[in-house]
């Protein structure tokens, strides 16, 4: 891999832009050329390096589109790691795509959770615990923010009280 051509960064591109270069890939016999653009990502405090075909785009847009992608690589993790999407229940488009939206509409439930409690809570792990309690009568952001505090509450309670709903 070695540079063809290093284009020149307008005034208005971003400081984060540190190169945008046309490199020439080569194997064995076949070589390529493609875009390579590097760019500072300051959130990570870390150096990005982008391959793309497309020449006509600004390096910001680059890095945007590449960021974007991240986002939706991540949320198709999310999605399989935690809901079952690897069996659908039907077999015809319109029963699938009616198990893929209700496990969207899940995680952005979940998301939408994790980020109104105040305790930081990992995806995956709070997803099982609200799986859990999805059947229970409790607070569930009371639960969420200390669940060691309302776990003793609620097996502290007295079970006669839960006997007289039955009298």
């Amino acid at each position: 891999m070695r540079s063809i051509k290093e284009f020149d960064l307008a005034d208005k591109t971003s400081n984060a832009v540190l190169k945008d270069e046309l490199i020439l890939v080569e194997k064995d016999t076949k070589s390529i050329q493609i875009r390579r653009v590097t760019y500072w990502g300051a959130e990570k405090e870390k150096v990005y390096e982008f391959i793309i075909n497309n020449t006509e785009i600004s390096p910001e847009q680059v890095a945007d589109i590449y960021k974007h992608r991240w986002q939706i690589e991540t949320m198709f993790k999310r999605l399989k790691q935690n809901f079952s999407l690897k069996y659908f229940i039907g077999d015809n488009q319109n029963e699938i795509e009616i198990q893929i939206w209700s496990a969207l509409i899940a995680q952005l439930i979940m998301l939408v959770i994790q980020r109104k409690v105040k305790r930081k809570w990992a995806y995956s792990n709070m997803v099982p615990v609200m799986r859990f309690h999805l059947m229970t009568y409790i607070n569930l952001f009371k639960f969420l923010e200390n669940p060691n505090k309302q776990w003793i509450e609620i097996s502290s309670k007295p079970t006669d009280v839960q006997l007289k709903l039955f009298h």
